[in-house]
C-alpha cells in the first residue's frame, strides 16, 4: 500500500524519481526500491511530514503513509493477539 501512496502521489505531481530522491534526502535507487515494495522506515516518514522545506503535498503524502503503515502494524498486532488467545484458550 505505501508503494502506491508513493508512487502514485510521485506521478501525480510528474515528478521524476530524481525529484522525488532529492526532496527526500535519499538516492533515486531508493525511491524505486520503496515504489517497489521494500519497507520505508517509520522515523523518514514522519520527518518527511513535519518538515517545513518540503512542498505540501510530499508532506501529506508523508502523512498518508504513515497512516497506512500504522494501519498496517494495527492489523499485524490484531492477528498475533487473536493467535494468542487462541492459544491460551486451548
Amino acid at each position: 500500500m505505501t508503494d502506491q501512496l508513493l508512487r502514485n502521489a510521485r506521478r501525480d505531481h510528474d515528478a521524476t524519481l530524481a525529484q522525488m530522491a532529492e526532496w527526500l534526502g535519499t538516492s533515486n535507487q531508493r525511491v524505486h526500491q520503496w515504489e517497489n515494495g521494500q519497507p520505508i522506515p517509520t522515523e523518514r516518514i514522519v520527518s518527511w511530514a513535519a518538515d517545513e522545506a518540503l512542498p505540501d503535498w510530499v508532506r501529506q503524502m508523508a502523512r498518508e503513509l504513515l497512516v497506512a503503515q500504522l494501519r498496517k502494524d494495527y492489523e499485524a498486532l490484531g492477528e498475533r493477539l487473536t493467535t494468542v488467545a487462541q492459544i491460551i484458550g486451548q
